[in-house]
C-alpha cells in the first residue's frame, strides 16, 4: 500500500497545483486519458487511476463536477471517459455512446454521529424530504445534491422524492455534504452520499443510519448500508456506477484498455478494498492485490 500512497500524494500536489484531480509520474508531461464526471465516482476513480499509473505507466486526469456534465462531455468529445453515478439515460445513449458498469454502490444516510436516531424507513426519507415531517421528533432537516448528481436522481427513484419541501437545502459534491452534516452542532439534520465515502464521512464524525423494511408478516428487518448487505441484496438503497464512452471507441486506445482493466481482477479488487461492491467477480472471490510497476 505504500506504492499507492506515495502516488496518491503526487496526485495531490498536482491537483493543488492544477485544480484537477490527476495521476502522474510526475506533475509534467502529456495526459493520456481524460475523464470527468461524477464527484460520487471520482474518490473510486482516483484510486483506480492511481493503480494503473503504477502498473501501465499511463498518465491519467479526472476532472470532477457531475453526472450529466460527465456524461454530456463524453457526448460531445470533451472527455474519454464520463464518470455516473447512476444509470446512464436512453436520450444520451442514443448520441453515440454506451455505458460500462464498473461498480455497485450503496446510497447510505448520514446524520451527526451524536444523532439519537440509528434507523429509519424509507417512507420517514420520503415524508422528511417531501413535506418537511420530522423523524422521531430528532431529525428535521436535510440536505439533497444538486440537479444534475447521479447520486440525487438515484435517490429521488429509491425513496420516490418526486419534490422538496421548500426548506431542503442543496450542496453541489459529496464532500459538501458530509461538512455540512460533521458541523452540524443541532445533531438534527440527514443528508446522503455514495456508501464508498462512509470511511470518510465517518471520519470526520458522521454516522449512517440503517434502513428498518417491512416483511409480508407485519415484522421489521433493519438492514445495515455495507458492502456485503448491498451485494446480497438486503440493503435496497443501491444503484451503479456507470462510464460512458464513444460506442465507436478504439479498443486499441488508451482508455478503452484502462476501462477492461477496471472491469479485470485487479480494477474489480480495487473497487471492493475502496468499499464498493464488484460486478464482475463475486465479494468473496476479490481482494485487494499490491499493484506491480509495469517493467
Amino acid at each position: 500500500m505504500k506504492k499507492i500512497a506515495k502516488v496518491l500524494a503526487v496526485t495531490a500536489a498536482c491537483a493543488a497545483m492544477t485544480g484537477t484531480v490527476a495521476a502522474f509520474a510526475g506533475c509534467g508531461g502529456t495526459t493520456d486519458i481524460v475523464i470527468s464526471g461524477s464527484s460520487s465516482v471520482t474518490p473510486l476513480m482516483e484510486v483506480l487511476a492511481a493503480v494503473y499509473e503504477i502498473e501501465e505507466g499511463k498518465t491519467i486526469s479526472i476532472n470532477q463536477s457531475d453526472s450529466g456534465t460527465g456524461v454530456n462531455e463524453a457526448i460531445s468529445g470533451a472527455n474519454d471517459i464520463g464518470m455516473a453515478s447512476r444509470l446512464i439515460k436512453q436520450g444520451e445513449l442514443d448520441q453515440g455512446i454506451k455505458a460500462v458498469t464498473i461498480a455497485q454502490d450503496g446510497i447510505a444516510l448520514i446524520v451527526s454521529e451524536d444523532c439519537p436516531v440509528e434507523s429509519v424507513t424509507i417512507e420517514e426519507i420520503t415524508n422528511l424530504y417531501t413535506s418537511g415531517t420530522a423523524i422521531d421528533g430528532s431529525i428535521t432537516a436535510a440536505i439533497t445534491r444538486e440537479d444534475g448528481s447521479g447520486t440525487r436522481d438515484a435517490f429521488e427513484e429509491l425513496f420516490e422524492v418526486e419534490s422538496y419541501d421548500s426548506g431542503v437545502d442543496e450542496q453541489s459534491s459529496t464532500g459538501a455534504v458530509i461538512t455540512a452534516i460533521a458541523n452540524d452542532q443541532s445533531n438534527s439534520m440527514i443528508g446522503y452520499i455514495s456508501l464508498g465515502s462512509l470511511s470518510s464521512a465517518e471520519e470526520q464524525g458522521c454516522k449512517a443510519l440503517s434502513i428498518e423494511y417491512a416483511a409480508e408478516d407485519g415484522s421489521t428487518t433493519t438492514v445495515e448500508p455495507t458492502v456485503e448487505n448491498v451485494q446480497n441484496g438486503t440493503y435496497g438503497a443501491a444503484r451503479y456506477f456507470q462510464l460512458a464512452i464513444k460506442k465507436d471507441m478504439d479498443t486499441n486506445s488508451d482508455a478503452y484498455q484502462f476501462i477492461e482493466w477496471i472491469k479485470g481482477y485487479m480494477g474489480q479488487s480495487v473497487v471492493l478494498y475502496e468499499g464498493y461492491v464488484p460486478v464482475y467477480y463475486t465479494f468473496n472471490e476479490v481482494e485487494f492485490v499490491e499493484p506491480t510497476p509495469n517493467a
